[in-house]
């Protein structure tokens, strides 16, 4: 490649990069986990915070995002543990009030005993819906696991999501309300339920 040709594809990479729509949230919140294994009852809770990049050079927009915190055990027998998630997702929307994506998950939740890992294949399909009185938005999105794997002999089988939430719109900065809900399900035989509920506040800065 001659440096004319450089000099002269650089106005077209920078004018599609001024071009893309960046939001870049932070956000904090309360997580709790439960974990009924056999006889065996765990749930630890603690406060969460995070930060994610959303960026949407044209009609897919590719968002990153992690949150980590100290959960603290609330029940006999179970150990405080430090928490932490980073997902990374591709979204396509159909319209403006419909939207799909695909994504993985990981997870780390680490304990004085150990410290277990998850890898969550994700798709998605989300619903919005804009309040015509006030500048807000609604939405409500619904993920499948699909082929996840751990470092822990019993492995999920499978398992879902879910979050909604509430987010202002039409201004540079705005506040969002969530609430998330995950679960994994194994092998009927070993009695193993495990689920985290999140409670997330925050805000969205798109310049």
């Amino acid at each position: 490649m001659t440096p004319r040709l450089v000099l002269g594809l650089l106005p077209l990479v920078l004018n599609g990069s001024l071009a893309a729509q960046v939001t870049v949230q932070l956000n904090g919140g309360y997580l709790d986990r439960r974990l009924a294994d056999g006889a065996a009852i765990e749930r630890q809770a603690g406060v969460v915070g995070g930060a994610g990049i959303s960026v949407s050079p044209g009609g897919v927009a590719f968002s990153v995002a992690a949150v980590a915190g100290r959960l603290r055990a609330s029940t006999e027998r179970t150990e405080d543990a430090e928490y932490g998630r980073i997902s990374g997702d591709v979204i396509m929307p159909f319209a403006s009030w419909v939207a799909a994506s695909a994504g993985v998950v990981a997870s780390v939740f680490v304990t004085p005993i150990g410290a277990q890992r998850w890898i969550l294949p994700r798709i998605t399909l989300e619903l919005r819906a804009p309040f015509t009185t006030i500048p807000v938005s609604a939405y409500f999105a619904s993920s499948a696991f699909v082929g996840p794997s751990g470092n822990v002999a019993n492995r999920p089988q499978g398992g879902m999501s879910i979050h909604a939430g509430v987010a202002g719109r039409g201004s540079p900065l705005a506040l969002f309300l969530e609430y998330h809900l995950e679960r994994l399900t194994f092998e009927t035989a070993t009695g193993r339920k495990e689920q985290r509920g999140e409670i997330q506040a925050g805000l969205r800065l798109t310049p």
